[in-house]
Formats: C-alpha cells, structure tokens, sequence
C-alpha cells in the first residue's frame, strides 16, 4: 500500500477516535471551528460554527468578549470584533433547566483587513505604470479591491484628486464616486505624454460601512 494511503487511513481512524472519545466524555468538550480562517478580521461578519458531542444544539450558548455575536441557525453564528481589542473571547457552555455546564473558552487573534489594491483603467497601481489613454478613456474608473481573499470584500471609492501637471501649471481635479468625468478626460487628452497622474485624498468606504483616507498612488498617461 502506498504511504499516502497509509497515511490517509491514520488519520481517519484519529479523526474517529477524537469524536468517539469526545462523544462518550460525560464533560462534553465544545467543537469550534472559523469557517475561513483560525483569525477574526476586524469590521467583518465573520462565520463561525459551534458544537457540542452529545449536546443538543439548541442548549448550547456562547458569550462574546469585545465582539458582536449574530446566530443565523443553531450551530452557524457571524462574530463582528469590536473596539481595538487583538482579542476575542468566546465562552461555549450549555443550559438545562437550572443546570449550567462549561464547554470551553476559546481566544482567537483580531487582524485588520489586508491593505487594499488601487486600479485604473484596469491596470494596477504599483509602482507608477503606465496607462495608455485610449484605455483610460474606455474604462475612466478607479476601483479599490482585494483580489484572491478569503472573503468576497467591497469597497466603494467616494472621493479623490487627481494631480496632474499642464504646461507649467501644476492642476487639481476634486472627482466625487469612482469615475473621472469626461471634462477632466478632454483636459489630459491634450496635454503632451507621457506625463505623470497623481492620485491623493482617496477617501473609501469599507465593508463595515465607515469611511476612512487611503493611500494614493502615480502612474504615466501615455
């Protein structure tokens, strides 16, 4: 037999020890498991299921330190950190009649969400590219977003600037939402390229619904 299948059968056979000897523990220990991550993300509903061997679920309750606890049905709950806490807390136990028991006390880490990617025109914003402006007139938005992350993730661009040099004049243009108005696009299709864009005051709202100052980035408009 190969050692791969050896190894498979070893851990199925933990794997059934573990529930066994957890099913037949009179102190019945609590299962919990974050359904993403062994990590809690600041300003996200982050899912999380809960059991108990040998417990009805419906007997099973949690309490939550600096977090806001939300159950969707009896084992699957979202926990939304709360404060500047690291930490969240979660107390596992079971009520029956005037009988209380303890399931565990679990602590897991609070992260903050991953900085974010700036694109224009579809082209990502790092280290100062370069934007044909045919592409940039096609597609004159600037999104903000984390691609490749566990969790689907939006934010919306509320403001920003856009600093640009025209002759010897150095221009400002205040734009509201993602797109740049077409009056701004007529003025950079007629300076000499490539010249260099500078996007400043971005201004995004988060998943949580607050708004918050990011950082800018460059780019050439050729």
């Amino acid at each position: 037999m190969k050692k791969s299948s050896n190894l498979l059968l070893v851990l199925k056979m933990a794997f059934v020890v573990v529930i066994l000897s957890a099913f037949f523990n009179a102190n019945s220990q609590a299962v919990v498991s974050v359904d993403k991550m062994n990590v809690l993300y600041r300003g996200l509903e982050n899912p999380i299921s809960v059991a108990v061997a040998g417990v009805d679920a419906k007997l099973v309750q949690l309490i939550a330190t600096d977090a806001k606890l939300n159950q969707v049905d009896d084992i699957h709950y979202t926990i939304v950190p709360t404060g500047s806490s690291r930490v969240v807390s979660l107390r596992v136990f079971s009520v029956k009649g005037n009988d209380t028991t303890e399931h565990g006390n679990f602590r897991y880490r609070v992260l903050p969400l991953p900085s974010p990617e700036m694109r224009i025109a579809g082209v990502v914003l790092d280290d100062e590219p370069t934007v044909l402006f045919a592409k940039l007139r096609a597609h004159p938005y600037l999104l903000v977003e984390l691609p490749n992350f566990i969790f689907e993730v939006s934010y919306n661009v509320v403001s920003y600037s856009l600093l640009y040099q025209d002759g010897e004049d150095f221009v400002k243009e205040k734009i509201n939402g993602s797109q740049i108005p077409n009056s701004v696009l007529e003025k950079l299709s007629k300076i000499e390229k490539p010249f260099k864009v500078t996007i400043m005051d971005l201004v995004v709202q988060g998943p949580d619904g607050s708004k918050k100052a990011a950082l800018g980035a460059s780019f050439f408009v050729k």
